[in-house]
């Protein structure tokens, strides 16, 4: 049985080693890309202005003026007092070319820097492979399951070895075997967290129904999708200042971060809020507001979701290592350079072995 496990975790290696290893040393970059970007771009648009910052219709307007094509998906709201605004815009048209923009605005200044997201290559290279006209995403998703499937051979495989600590083996083999066991077992939960949430942001309808057959869990998205609001002939929506206002007076302990835009008249704004001590990335608050008759029409909340629904709703923070603090992104990014290091060693062990069967048959 071990050698079964030991063959099938030695071919997936082999026949996935370049794809595992693009999406890996990718996931890791897209870890850091923001601040890897503010270091590399020294320029005064990339220096907040001082003063009081405006409001977000006016911040909105500088958005558009710099991306006047494509529709406002977004706005995510400054970062605390010295954070960039950003501003999300979708192009629903198919065809080749960048879909979506984010514009980054100085809330003081509304000085604007157009940012490519889906049109940036390594991004498109780990979520798709650059494949999006060809189902890229599920070829993505079965990459991670690969990974999985990986993971949990090397676990056979290894046990019941306990390679917890260098053992310092001066033979070829035995030194690359502990650095390819040891950095599996140090590194597993990681591994298989960031490879299982990877799956699922690629096949979420099919994990949810899985886990539904085990205990009760609502689709959230499409109970978001449901909400409607009806036009009122006449009157005059919100505008979005008046829309984070309310948001605002509904949590006045917690900041308004993102607002989704309705696309149609019969969509509600969608207020994300964060809460004292929350981050970026963890399950939060979101208020739903009809514009029409200026009220709050649904909100909800992570405190009220059951087991199934909060950790469906980690899935995104966990995979892209925000949520849970600096170590948890570190880990996440140590854990891009994995596939790489799995298969130079793996690669060395099987080379070795295959030296000494034939010098054995020699």
């Amino acid at each position: 049985m071990r050698r079964l496990v030991g063959t099938i975790h030695l071919w997936i290696g082999f026949a996935l080693c370049v794809p595992l290893v693009a999406l890996g040393l990718t996931g890791s970059y897209l870890t850091y890309a923001e601040d890897v970007r503010g270091w590399l771009d020294p320029s005064p648009a990339r220096l907040l202005a001082e003063g009081a910052p405006k409001s977000a219709v006016e911040i909105l307007a500088a958005a558009r003026a710099a991306a006047p094509e494509g529709h406002v998906a977004s706005l995510y709201t400054p970062q605390g007092e010295n954070g960039f605004a950003a501003v999300r815009f979708a192009r629903g048209a198919p065809g080749p070319g960048v879909r979506q923009v984010r514009v980054e605005v100085d809330p003081v200044s509304l000085a604007t820097t157009p940012v490519p997201v889906e049109g940036s290559f390594l991004r498109n290279l780990h979520t798709s492979l650059l494949l999006q006209d060809i189902a890229g995403r599920s070829v993505v998703g079965w990459l991670g399951v690969a990974m999985l499937a990986l993971g949990v051979t090397g676990v056979v495989n290894w046990w019941p070895r306990k390679a917890y600590r260098w053992r310092g083996k001066t033979r070829a083999y035995l030194k690359n075997h502990d650095i390819h066991g040891t950095f599996g077992i140090w590194f597993l939960i990681v591994f298989l967290l960031v490879s299982f949430s990877g799956v699922y942001l690629c096949f979420p309808q099919t994990l949810r129904s899985a886990v539904e057959t085990m205990t009760p869990v609502r689709d959230l998205r499409s109970v978001v999708a449901a909400l409607k609001v009806e036009p009122v002939p006449g009157a005059t929506p919100m505008t979005l200042d008046e829309v984070v206002t309310l948001a605002s007076s509904g949590a006045p302990d917690a900041r308004v971060a993102f607002v989704s835009l309705p696309q149609r008249p019969n969509q509600p704004f969608r207020v994300t809020l964060l809460e004292p001590g929350q981050e970026v990335g963890t399950p939060t608050p979101a208020l739903f507001i009809d514009p029409w008759t200026q009220r709050i029409v649904a909100k909800l909340d992570p405190r009220e979701f059951t087991a199934a629904e909060a950790a469906i709703a980690w899935q995104h923070g966990l995979h892209e290592g925000r949520g849970l603090g600096p170590v948890w992104r570190f880990l996440v990014f140590v854990s891009g350079f994995l596939p790489l290091l799995f298969v130079i060693t793996g690669l060395r062990i099987w080379w070795l072995k295959r030296c000494a069967r034939i010098d054995a048959t020699g």
